[in-house]
């Protein structure tokens, strides 16, 4: 059984991000997501071999905890639930 949250009608890149830009903007963050994606692949079984299957998983919740506190901390807005992202 999946989760699945619930979409909203406009999505967050598409509040902020004029319309001629939207595509690129889109592209932009499929293109990282992509790269990220590549990079843990190879990372984490390199990872895993080096140091054990427990410390590479304590790593990678670490690495994503991090993650979150710095997308916190750079996107305006989410900092604080149910505020819009627009200007």
């Amino acid at each position: 059984m999946t989760a699945a949250a619930p979409r909203s009608p406009v999505p967050p890149t598409g509040r902020a991000t004029p319309k001629e830009l939207l595509g690129r903007v889109s592209s932009a963050f499929v293109t990282v997501e992509a790269a990220a994606n590549m990079a843990g692949a190879l990372a984490g079984p390199a990872l895993s071999t080096l140091t054990g299957l427990i410390p590479a998983l304590n790593a990678a919740c670490a690495l994503t905890f991090v993650s979150a506190l710095i997308t916190l901390a750079l996107i305006p807005g989410m900092s604080h639930p149910g505020s819009s992202l627009r200007p």
